[in-house]
Order: structure tokens, then C-alpha cells, then sequence
């Protein structure tokens, strides 16, 4: 077996780690933003309570429904960025002293195949971790983009109870 396929191992196993990285912080950013998006519209709806939970009219109606839809949608969102940025076991390659010690008693074949593995196991199992970890951000960007949506549609149906007033 060549060294440079080990290499070529290794080097896919730094890509997955800065993958994994990269997924980490993507979530930490997603999740701070719902947190102060949520924590806002909540203080808006405690100021506005007395008139958004007594709908008058179809226009009332409508604006209660358009905020409650809003936080829901905003509130999953956050559930799923909380998802993604679960901690779970973060596969390393092994390091034991038994690893150093195997790959000095053995040919230069078997160290180089061990070497492999040592690369190619970790890879497969964080593969996964990241792409569940991908989904779970994905939903989450999909809900604050439809919770967007929903926010803008809330601004507007409150403008136009403003002009009709």
C-alpha cells in the first residue's frame, strides 16, 4: 500500500472535521438569531396584548392568527437549530500507545492499512453526524425564512388596520 493513500485519508478526515466545525458554528449563529428573534417578538406581544388577543374584526382575526403561526414557526426553527447543535461524540482517529506500538511491530503494509482505517472509521461515522446535523440545520433556516414571511405579512396586515382605523 502506498503512503499516500493514508495520506489522502487523513487529509478527507481534516475536511470532515472543519465540516463538522463549520456545521457547529452555522448553528450557533442560527441559534442565537432565534433566541433574540424570539425574545423580541415575545416583548412586542406582552406590550401589544390588550389589542392583538381581542380580535374585534375579520382584519383582528387575521393578525392574531398571521403572530400565533409567526412564533410557532419561529419557536421550531429554534427547536431545530437546538437539534443540530446537539453535542454528540465527535469520532477522532485513534491515538493510543497500542496504535503506535501496533504500527512499529507490524510490516509496512499492515501499518499502512491500520493507518487507513484509522482515518476511513472515523470519517464514515462523522459523515453521518454531519449530514443529520446539515438536516436538522436546514429545516431550521426553512422555518426562520417562513417565519420571515409570516413577520412581513404581520407588519403589513397591522399597517392596514392602521390606515383603516
Amino acid at each position: 500500500m502506498k503512503p499516500e493513500i493514508v495520506e489522502y485519508a487523513k487529509e478527507r478526515y481534516i475536511e470532515e472535521q472543519q465540516r463538522f466545525d463549520h456545521i457547529e458554528n452555522k448553528c450557533g449563529r442560527i441559534m442565537a438569531f432565534t433566541t433574540i428573534l424570539i425574545t423580541a417578538i415575545t416583548a412586542l406581544l406582552s406590550y401589544f396584548s390588550a389589542s392583538l388577543f381581542q380580535p374585534k374584526d375579520l382584519l383582528d382575526t387575521s393578525i392574531l392568527v398571521v403572530t400565533v403561526l409567526s412564533v410557532f414557526v419561529l419557536i421550531c426553527s429554534w427547536g431545530h437549530a437546538l437539534l443540530s447543535i446537539k453535542l454528540g461524540s465527535v469520532n477522532v482517529a485513534p491515538r493510543k500507545d497500542d496504535n503506535f506500538r501496533y504500527m512499529q511491530e507490524n510490516t509496512d503494509e499492515d501499518m499502512y492499512r491500520h493507518m487507513l482505517n484509522c482515518y476511513i472509521d472515523p470519517i464514515k461515522k462523522l459523515t453521518s453526524k454531519i449530514d443529520q446535523k446539515a438536516k436538522y440545520l436546514r429545516h431550521s433556516y426553512d422555518e426562520l425564512a417562513m417565519g420571515g414571511t409570516l413577520l412581513s405579512l404581520l407588519l403589513f396586515l397591522s399597517f392596514l388596520r392602521e390606515i383603516l382605523k
